[in-house]
Formats: C-alpha cells, sequence, structure tokens
C-alpha cells in the first residue's frame, strides 16, 4: 500500500517570499519623520529582503522535491496497477495449470470413476504420455513463463516497486500441490526405498493407473512376489493386463504372478527374453507390449544383470 499523503506545504513557499518582499519595501519607502531612528529601518528592509530572497530558493527547492515525488507516486501507482492487471493474468493460468494436471493425473482415489468412459484405456503408444504416472504431489513450475524487462541494476531501481516486483516473481514462479509425475519408459528400473507399507501403497496406486489409462493389449503387468506378500497383491489378479495372452490353467488365463524371476521368464516366453537390452526410445505394440514387473520380496538371483526390467 502506498504511504499516506502528506499535506503540501509548497503554497507557503510561494507566499512567504512575496510577504516578506513585501513588507521590506514598506520599511525602505517609510517617511523619514513618520518615526525616529529611520536609519534601522533600512536594515530591518534589508534583513528582510535577504529572508524573502532565502525563502524564495527555498521554496523553489521544495517546490521541485515536491514535483519529484507526485511524480514518482503516479509512476508507483501505475506499475502496482500493472502488476495488479498482470496478476489477475497470472492467477487465470495458474487455475488452467491446476485444471490440466488435474485432468491428466487424477488422484488415485478417482480412478474409479473412469471406467465405463472415454478416458478408459486412453492412452496409445504414440502419445506422449504413455507410461507417465502420477506419484506424488509438490511445486511445479509455473506453465506460464515470466520474465520481467531488462532494466537498470536492482540497486538503482525504485526500492517498492523492486520489492513489489521480487515478491510478485517469487509468489507465482510455482505452483504448490501439483501432481508430480514419473516417465516409466525411460527407466530401467525404478527403486524405492523406506517405509515398506508406504512403498507398498504408492507401486499400488502406480499400477492402477498403468492399468486405468493404458490398454492390456499394450502393457503387461507381472508380479514377481514372495509368499508372505502374496496377499497383498491379489487383487491384481483380476486385472486384464496381468492375465498372460495365450496360457491358461484351471482358473483361466494364466496370472503373470511368481515368486522368482525364473519363473517369470519362463511364463513371459523366448519371445520376452530374446528381446535387446532396454531401449527407451522403443515404441511399444502388440507383438512387444510395454511390460512393468513389480518385485516385492520375490527371489531375484545376484547374477541377475538384464538391463531391460522396468
Amino acid at each position: 500500500m502506498l504511504p499516506e499523503t502528506v499535506p503540501d506545504t509548497s503554497a507557503v513557499w510561494t507566499y512567504l517570499p512575496m510577504a516578506l518582499m513585501s513588507v521590506s519595501m514598506m520599511f525602505m519607502f517609510m517617511r523619514p519623520g513618520m518615526t525616529r531612528g529611520t536609519g534601522g529601518f533600512v536594515y530591518i528592509a534589508l534583513g528582510l529582503m535577504v529572508l524573502g530572497a532565502a525563502a524564495m530558493f527555498i521554496g523553489q527547492f521544495m517546490r521541485k522535491a515536491s514535483e519529484r515525488k507526485q511524480k514518482l507516486k503516479g509512476e508507483r501507482r501505475d506499475y502496482l496497477r500493472y502488476l495488479t492487471q498482470i496478476r489477475r493474468k497470472v492467477r487465470g493460468a495458474v487455475v488452467d495449470q491446476q485444471l490440466a494436471l488435474a485432468w491428466r493425473h487424477p488422484e488415485p482415489a478417482a480412478l474409479w470413476s473412469m471406467t465405463g468412459t472415454t478416458r478408459l484405456w486412453e492412452r496409445r503408444p504414440r502419445d506422449e504420455d504413455f507410461g507417465e504416472v502420477r506419484m506424488a504431489v509438490g511445486e511445479q513450475k509455473l506453465s506460464l513463463k515470466l520474465t520481467p524487462n531488462s532494466t537498470n541494476p536492482v540497486e538503482d531501481l525504485e526500492p517498492l516497486s523492486a520489492h513489489a516486483l521480487r515478491s510478485f516473481i517469487r509468489a507465482y514462479s510455482t505452483v504448490p500441490d501439483q501432481p508430480i509425475a514419473i516417465y516409466l519408459r525411460a527407466w530401467a528400473r525404478v527403486l524405492f526405498r523406506g517405509d515398506e507399507e508406504r512403498i507398498r501403497s504408492v507401486t499400488r496406486a502406480l499400477i492402477a493407473q498403468l492399468a486405468t489409462f493404458h490398454s492390456p493389449d499394450d502393457v503387461w503387468i507381472a508380479l514377481c512376489v514372495s509368499d508372505e506378500r502374496r496377499p497383498d497383491w491379489e487383487w491384481a489378479k483380476w486385472l486384464p493386463h496381468s492375465l498372460h495372452p495365450h496360457d491358461t490353467d484351471g482358473a483361466g488365463p494364466t496370472r503373470m504372478t511368481v515368486s522368482a524371476l525364473g519363473e517369470l521368464e519362463h511364463l513371459l516366453g523366448a519371445e520376452f527374453m530374446e528381446r535387446p537390452a532396454f531401449d527407451p526410445d522403443a515404441v511399444p505394440g502388440r507383438e512387444e507390449p510395454f511390460t512393468v514387473i513389480v518385485v516385492d520380496g520375490g527371489t531375484v538371483p545376484v547374477s541377475y544383470t538384464r538391463s531391460y526390467w522396468t
């Protein structure tokens, strides 16, 4: 906010010199017989004339200073009004970005509402967001680029306007509490460390997003879990992405859930084993679907160094 308006005293310094000069002229033209010691009035008149000249000089100085202050206040007011207009536009961009990210990466708890809609399995291998899943929330850069115009050094700028600009850039350069996604196709392995229950919850959310937005023709989800942790993953047997496309057993299509990676290699077949090393630029398809393998306590050989596992 602008400081309160200070009363303008320039008018005082405008009329004071005129009054002093008038009084000095009156003393100088007084008749010698009107009073005794008229010589003293001459000195008084000269003194008043000097004071009037000094007051005139001070008045001009203060008038110029007042004009500069008024001009500075006007420029400051215009600049703050300009920042207010830009703030409205930026806030609109923030809302648009929030809506776009909420649409692209909805909360895992809202995934159930996608079933039966056109959003189910909407991401195809050629889409740029294929294999992209939300894993956390945090600060995201504002999609609208804020670039202040080139000006003088900061120390030479008007302090209040410079402070307002710095505060504006600092407040709107990032948007808080926005989805943070990971592009799984760019990584051969994704390792989680920390509390097991929390990690398992995050992994379930990632798998749920993959199953919601990607077709089972394009994405396979295989599980390598230990027997004691198998109950935590029983729900995955209902995902069509976890059913073998060809092999069957007494309950129908074979579930791609094993307790050792060796079994999983045999289950996925020779075609999978003959794939080349991990290539982030490879395009998944029906012949070579994007395969996501979840390892939770399953047996992994020490010599296991293959690089195409996700």
